[in-house]
């Protein structure tokens, strides 16, 4: 037995036969009601940015105005289906604002922490680049960034670029100070020697070397 209602059985079946009037009175049926409920659900993403919720909505009755063939009326109405989808797609885009505000977090405490230790990242890591002289603080940690994006990975950069020597330091960094002390200093140790590889690939060993040594 179909768990749609009448009306929604045939407004999904006039959408399966490309009627050309299905769209717009999907839109005007469930836009504001999908919208309305999300906020009521998310006030803290909609407090952030209510276009977020607006803009999954949207995605969620274009995907099923694309693909109406994805919904089957035996096993949801419509009304749910469409709120599940819209539900969905905006914990999508929710979760990729906190990964960039998180990248763009991270980015501001290792210049901070470069500020902090005196580190002033201006100079070239390989002496024969000269294009990366004249780079800011800034754009070298973009350009590292990018290179690592994990965030521990970048932590770690940073404190070996500031001459940091002690384990605990890394292991706070890395989440691991529930670990022997033994297993600490390998863990620490893998990280590190990873870490140089990396940036030696890229040519960027000697920034570490440099920073380091104006971090004793």
């Amino acid at each position: 037995m179909s768990q749609a209602l009448p009306n929604e059985l045939e407004l999904h079946q006039r959408l399966l036969n490309r009627d050309e009037t299905a769209s717009a009175e999907l839109f005007a049926r469930y836009m504001n009601w999908l919208v309305d409920a999300l906020k009521a659900r998310y006030p803290r993403i909609a407090h952030y940015d209510e276009t977020l919720v607006k803009d999954a909505v949207s995605d969620a009755l274009f995907s099923y105005i694309d693909r109406p063939e994805t919904y089957n009326p035996e096993l949801k109405g419509l009304k749910r289906f469409l709120y599940m989808s819209a539900n969905g797609d905006l914990l999508n885009l929710w979760r990729k604002v906190q990964q960039r505000t998180q990248r763009e977090t991270s980015l501001e405490q290792l210049v901070e922490l470069g500020r902090e230790t005196g580190n002033m990242i201006i100079e070239s890591p390989d002496e024969s680049n000269k294009g990366l002289d004249a780079l800011t603080m800034e754009e070298r940690w973009q350009q590292i960034q990018e290179l690592v994006p994990d965030e521990r990975d970048l932590q770690v950069i940073a404190l070996m670029s500031s001459g940091v020597r002690k384990t605990k330091d890394y292991a706070e960094a890395l989440g691991i100070t529930e670990l022997p002390e033994a297993e600490q200093s390998k863990r620490v140790k893998q990280v590190k020697d990873r870490l140089k590889k990396r940036l030696q690939r890229a040519d960027w060993s000697k920034f570490i070397e440099k920073e380091a040594n104006r971090g004793q």
